[in-house]
């Protein structure tokens, strides 16, 4: 408007009010205003009025979480200046596709081990209880501004490793004892934080922790970095106690071994169920047979 006002002035001036002589000098002066109002005209008000976006309250969007097999865990998504339009749902990352766990505290997923939750005065949880290995993988905080933002979380499960040892610390999978000596295995358990759940030995079906019936047996167990170390020792040993004996964490790891107690066989001869008939008896009577027969 300004600018068409100036035009007219100039039009104007040119046609009336200027004397002979003196255009020039009026157009040059008007052209020049005419040039500095359109080229350095005023920057546009600046609004006031700000936009909210909420926002998390760590400053990365990115974190790692550790659980053991079997326990319980809690994923938190704190969001400041959340906007009542906008909502927040956890979702899990699994083979390239979102599956939808959560919107506020309502769950959608059909796994029943998953809850959600909010804790004041800005944290959305979401929390899984035993957990297993296929739970491990990444899963996302999505809050439904515009833009959206995440926050992904990637679950580490922890699994026991547990394993089985003769007296001497070697591992073993079948184990020969002779009769009447002491059975001593140990039993390693590693990958375990906090070793809070019970370490059961079993003789196939048989808890021996706190057998009392057979007698001679006894279970010792020490905690270890990183684990534990349990053994177990059965006093005078007898054919009766061959069989599979098995070190299990719970319900969660276990490993297993055979013990074979001889009763004055050898375990080549146990192994390839032979006969304890010596060899050169054996030649003898077969070739006294042949000579019968002619």
């Amino acid at each position: 408007m300004f600018l068409f006002l100036v035009v007219m002035s100039l039009f104007r001036q040119l046609s009336c009010e200027t004397e002979p002589g003196n255009d020039d000098a009026h157009i040059e002066s008007l052209l020049q205003m005419l040039f500095y109002e359109s080229t350095f005209s005023p920057p546009p008000a600046v609004s006031t009025t700000q936009r909210i976006l909420p926002y998390f309250e760590t400053t990365t969007t990115a974190a790692n979480l550790t659980t053991q097999l079997g326990n319980s865990v809690t994923f938190h998504c704190r969001v400041n200046d959340l906007v009542d339009e906008a909502s927040v749902s956890w979702l899990r990352r699994r083979d390239g596709q979102l599956h939808l766990l959560s919107v506020g505290v309502e769950v959608y997923s059909t796994d029943g081990r998953f809850t959600a939750a909010f804790a004041s005065p800005n944290d959305w949880q979401l929390r899984l209880t035993t957990a297993q290995d296929r739970d491990q993988g990444f899963y996302e905080c999505q809050v439904s501004s515009h833009p959206p933002i995440v926050f992904t979380v990637y679950l580490q499960v922890v699994v026991p490793e547990l394993e089985i040892a003769d007296e001497r610390g070697l591992p073993i999978r079948n184990k020969f004892y002779n009769a009447g000596s002491t059975i001593e295995l140990k039993c390693i358990i590693s990958r375990v934080s906090e070793p809070s759940n019970l370490i059961t030995w079993t003789h196939g079906t048989r808890v021996l922790n706190f057998d009392t019936s057979r007698g001679g047996i006894s279970v010792k167990t020490d905690v270890i970095a990183g684990g534990a170390k349990s053994r177990l020792f059965i006093a005078n040993a007898r054919t009766v106690d061959s069989g599979n004996y098995t070190c299990s964490l719970a319900e969660l790891a276990s490993a297993t071994v055979t013990v074979h107690v001889l009763n004055g066989e050898t375990p080549a001869a146990m192994q390839h169920g032979a006969s304890t008939t010596p060899l050169p008896s054996l030649f003898l009577c077969v070739l006294l047979l042949l000579l019968s027969t002619r």
